[in-house]
Parts: structure tokens; sequence; C-alpha cells
């Protein structure tokens, strides 16, 4: 588990992780009281609205990168990066089972 973080640690930001971790206790909180609300309307906006707000922010920060590494010349144009959490995950395993083949 530690040579995973490892791999990654360049990337970490540690303030903006712990800001994370607060926004998302918050919010399992909320969800928790809204799913036990017999209206189950107000949960499922909510809920949509949590993973719409991830998916746009992904999708803004995959392209903010891709603009970083333009602007430098370390990579050539191509699409508009991640449509949502889904495919990112997805990226991130085929990484991971390309690493894992001898």
């Amino acid at each position: 588990m530690l040579n995973t973080l490892k791999r990654y640690s360049e990337h970490y930001d540690q303030k903006q992780g712990i800001s994370l971790i607060n926004d998302f206790l918050q919010l399992g909180h909320i969800l928790e009281e809204l799913q036990q609300l017999e209206s189950k309307k107000a949960f499922n906006a909510m809920y949509a609205l949590i993973e719409r707000n991830l998916n746009d922010s992904i999708m803004i920060a995959e392209r903010g990168k891709r603009i970083s590494k333009l602007q430098k010349g370390q990579t050539q144009p191509k699409g508009t990066g991640h449509k949502s959490v889904n495919g990112l995950k997805k990226e991130i395993e085929a990484k991971e089972q390309r690493a894992k083949k001898p």
C-alpha cells in the first residue's frame, strides 16, 4: 500500500485533500439526513448534484492539466478529457493493468 502512495505522492496536495475529506463528510451527513425523509426527491436531487459537480470538477481539472502541458509544449492537442468519474476510473485501472504486466 505504501508503494502505491509513493508513486503518486508528487501529485498529492495535503491541504486540498483534507479540505475535500471534510467536504465529503459534511455531504455524507446531509445525504444521510435526506435519505431518512419520507420523500426521496430531495435525496435524489442532492445526490445528482454532487455527482454532476464531481464530474464537472474532474473534467475541468483534466482540461486544465492538458492546457498547462500544451502551453509548455509537452504534449500535442487531442480530445477534451474525461467525460465522467467512470472515464477517469477506467483510465486509472487500465494504467494499473499495464503496470502489472511483465
